[in-house]
Parts: C-alpha cells; structure tokens; sequence
C-alpha cells in the first residue's frame, strides 16, 4: 500500500496550504466525475449539434499537435470532445451552437469500456484516425523531455545548467534526468498513455447503423517536406479549406526537434546586471524566423 504522507496530495497540503489542497481535491473528483461518471451514461444524452466536417482521433507521441496546428492554418476550429479520459461534452456542446468550420477532436490516453458510448452521440460523418508505427512511438516517447525550469524569461544570472536541463518520464510520471526503459515498460500497455487501442475505439463506429466513413493517415505524411501537400489532399477528402499557399513556410517547420523543449524564451538584459543600460531589454529568442510572421521585438 502506498504511503499517503508520499502522496502529491499531501505534499500540496503541506507546501501549498489548505486552500489550494481543496482545490486540488475539487479537480481530482471532477475529473474522476467526468472519466467515470459522464462517460458511463453519455450514450443517454442528446447528441451533439452536428456542426461539425469530420471528427479526428489521435493518441500520444503521434504527432497530433502538428496536425492539430496545421488544421488551424485551414481555418479549422478544433472542438474538444474526450482529451485524455476528460468527457467534455458540455462545453462542446455551447460551442457548436455558436459558431462553424469545427472538427471534433478525440484523443485517447488509457483504455475505457465505454468508449463505444460516445457512438450514440454523434451523427453520421467521416472520422480521421492518426496513426504512428509502434517502433517510432516508443523512440519518440522515451527521449520526450520536458524541459525542468519552465521559465520563459530568462536572466543571465541564472543558472543556466538547470534552466536548460531536460527532464525525461519516469514510472509513475515521476521525473528522470535521462530516458529511462523501466519508464516505457511501465506505460505500454492498454491502460496508459502508450497505448494501441485503434480497433476498440472505432469499433463501436463500424457497428452502428449510422454511416461513418473511416480514413486513416500516417504521421509520416506529416513530415515538413510534405505537410502542406497532405492537407490539401485532406481538404478535398474532408471538405475543408485548403491551406493558403502564403502558409507554406509554416507548413516546411519541423513542429518537434530538440530545441522544442526550450524554445522559445526571452532573455533579460536588466540595468540591475548591466548598469550602464539606459532601459531593461527583453531579446525573443527562437528557433526559427518565418517570413510571413510579425518581426521580433527588442524592447
């Protein structure tokens, strides 16, 4: 049994106060609500407002920000259904009464019986399903990082060793300062992040009376070389707008390298440090400068 003086809830209680361990408390039972709960009986709810051009399901180290970022510069708005075992139903439903161009997004973290619910709910459309080769899943997950500081201002007082360290996943998401085997052991399996579950989730969608129409798309296809020619080629299948030939730059950015746990921050050159500074100033320091982005400011 786990001792609960080791507990994340006791260490809130003891280095956050009282108040912030209740709502600590108040977010785990509301998660706990919406995993458990709303997902058990979200088949009985009225369906959502079909404003919507298709539905797009990711999981983790696949590559679903990039998509995610590249469906956005088509002038896609993203509505949150399920992310992560959080049901978010009623904030998407208020959202697609109000305005247009959606696709709802399912990311699936952990495995749930209750996935084929959301079927019930939903109305006949396509569902794009991203998909990673296992071998590359696992390499990517394990040298992830994180990076340990998480500032974005930045001094150069500081100490510059653990600003920039990187901190990988442990087991138990305890923290690693290097990629660790027992970690990815830990999470692959069906009921973690690192999970396979493709057939179980689109499942309940192939057996349902409804016409759902079933695409899948590699996240090779969205490497930079060829991104911006993949989501024209989804437009037409999906019937959205194509991305604007002014955006191709953004398209040719790799989204995630190894700079990404650091970029972008902002260094500070204080008159503090350097006394003979009429001003304080403040350098954007990134990884790469687009054409069609706003200039970066020194102020």
């Amino acid at each position: 049994m786990k001792n609960p003086l080791k507990s994340k809830s006791f260490k809130v209680l003891k280095e956050k106060g009282f108040k912030r361990w209740v709502l600590y408390r108040f977010v785990k039972l509301l998660k706990l609500y919406q995993r458990h709960i709303v997902l058990r009986f979200i088949r009985y709810l009225k369906p959502l407002p079909s404003n919507y051009k298709f539905i797009k399901h990711s999981y983790d180290v696949s590559g679903h920000g990039a998509l995610n970022y590249f469906l956005f510069l088509c002038r896609l708005n993203r509505v949150r259904v399920y992310d992560r075992s959080n049901v978010k139903y009623t904030s998407a439903n208020n959202r697609l009464k109000k305005d247009e161009n959606f696709y709802l997004d399912f990311h699936f973290s952990g495995k749930s019986p209750f996935i084929p619910n959301f079927s019930h709910i939903l109305n006949s459309t396509k569902i794009l399903i991203l998909t990673r080769d296992p071998i590359s899943r696992f390499k990517t997950f394990i040298n992830h990082g994180k990076s340990n500081d998480g500032k974005k201002i930045i001094n150069l007082n500081d100490d510059l060793n653990e600003v920039f360290k990187i901190l990988y996943l442990g087991k138990r998401r305890e923290n690693e300062v290097k990629p660790s085997l027992k970690a990815l052991k830990y999470w692959k399996n069906s009921n973690k992040t690192l999970n396979f579950n493709y057939y179980s989730n689109i499942k309940a969608f192939l057996e349902s009376k409804k016409e759902f129409k079933i695409f899948y798309i590699d996240c090779k296809e969205l490497d930079s070389k060829i991104a911006f020619n993949t989501m024209n080629k989804l437009a037409k299948i999906l019937d959205f707008n194509p991305p604007n030939i002014k955006d191709k730059e953004k398209f040719e950015h790799k989204f995630w390298n190894k700079f990404a746990h650091l970029l972008p921050f902002n260094l500070l050159l204080d008159k503090k440090t350097f006394p003979y500074l009429s001003k304080d100033i403040r350098l954007n320091i990134c990884e790469a400068k687009l054409s069609n982005t706003p200039p970066l400011y020194v102020a």
